[in-house]
């Protein structure tokens, strides 16, 4: 029992985050225990909540459950969890022939899985010095010297269990880190690849609007975006007129009908807009997504010849994007592109 009087396994599960290992593993490696020792036991995190029922032979495990004295087993836990000199501790109970063990399993000095093993003797002595007369009506029995031989075998090979499953995450870990920085360098390498087509662009010839056509829309397929456009403001008003466009091909969004000549506060701004699934978005901003048809956007400033006269933006109709700073710094880049090949 603990504290509050609730048996073991049917307190409230709370797994830690330095339990990694399955729960159907734990269970599978906690029949082994009892089949292989005689012995009741169960999974514990390090706060003393149960990861696995007790279990051993039957409906002698309901009995064992309600007569483990739950403080007991928790002064136990905190004891050896915390030590840096023992991981298992086994007492003596109330009943001459019940023994209780703790056993904790740590990685680099921390408390991983916990066992809670119950052994009922089978050669009990000194009867008259303990509070209550031996446990009666259980089948599963071990020898004092044969229960303490089976703590050390599952410590052992619960030490053996988390080494191993280290090594694992580590593995896979390092294989994560591998991929990820493959990934990075594959996506490094096609951004420099875009990066000198955009700047070999006014060197094949094409200027004004035709070099924005091929900018936007290297920089719209590096995106993978549904959409880009090139806009230019008609004076100091938020109406705006389409200077270059460019589609994905397979979005339905006529941007000439939803931008070309109306007004836009996300067009009338000197810095970078960003809206984003998931990022703060006014009710202004809101509004004018919707009307553009737009599920997310970045709209740049374009600053020819010292001034700011127009905005290059990049957009998603079909879905919510939340947009990776690199990616962002990506657009910011290729606006300085941009700047330079327009006034040729």
């Amino acid at each position: 029992m603990d504290k509050q009087g609730n048996p073991i396994g049917s307190v409230e599960r709370k797994p830690q985050p330095e339990n990694f290992f399955e729960g159907k593993e734990l269970e599978r490696w906690q029949r082994y225990f009892c089949d292989m020792a005689n012995v009741f036991i169960c999974c514990l995190d390090s706060y003393g909540n149960p990861l696995t029922p007790l279990e051993g032979n039957g409906e002698e495990a309901l009995k064992i459950n309600k007569i483990i004295d739950g403080e007991q087993f928790q002064n136990m836990l905190l004891r050896v969890s915390k030590s840096t000199l023992e991981d298992q501790a086994i007492e003596t109970t109330v009943y001459p022939n019940v023994r209780l063990a703790v056993i904790s399993g740590k990685a680099a000095g921390k408390p991983v899985i916990n066992w809670l093993v119950c052994g009922v003797l089978s050669d009990a002595d000194d009867i008259e010095d303990y509070e209550k007369p031996p446990l009666e009506g259980i089948t599963c029995l071990i020898g004092r010297k044969q229960f303490e031989r089976a703590v050390d075998a599952i410590r052992g090979m619960t030490d053996m269990m988390i080494h191993d499953r280290r090594c694992a995450l580590q593995a896979g870990e390092e294989s994560e880190r591998s991929r990820k920085k493959q990934q990075e360098a594959e996506k490094e390498s096609r951004r420099t690849k875009v990066f000198i087509e955009m700047m070999q662009i006014p060197l094949n010839g094409h200027k004004g609007e035709s070099a924005a056509n091929k900018l936007l829309a290297f920089i719209g397929n590096f995106l993978d975006v549904s959409a880009a456009g090139l806009c230019r403001n008609r004076g100091k008003s938020g109406r705006v007129d389409i200077v270059s466009k460019w589609c994905d091909g397979k979005s339905c969004w006529d941007m000439d009908k939803e931008i070309g000549g109306r007004e836009f506060t996300l067009f009338k701004r000197e810095r970078a807009v960003v809206l984003s699934a998931g990022s703060m978005v006014n009710d202004r901003e809101k509004e004018e997504l919707a009307a553009l048809g737009l599920k997310s956007v970045i709209v740049m400033p374009v600053v020819l010849r010292g001034r700011t006269s127009m905005r290059v933006f990049f957009g998603e109709t079909q879905r919510e994007r939340a947009w990776e700073l690199d990616e962002i710094k990506f657009v910011n880049d290729s606006v300085k592109i941009l700047q330079k090949i327009l006034p040729l």
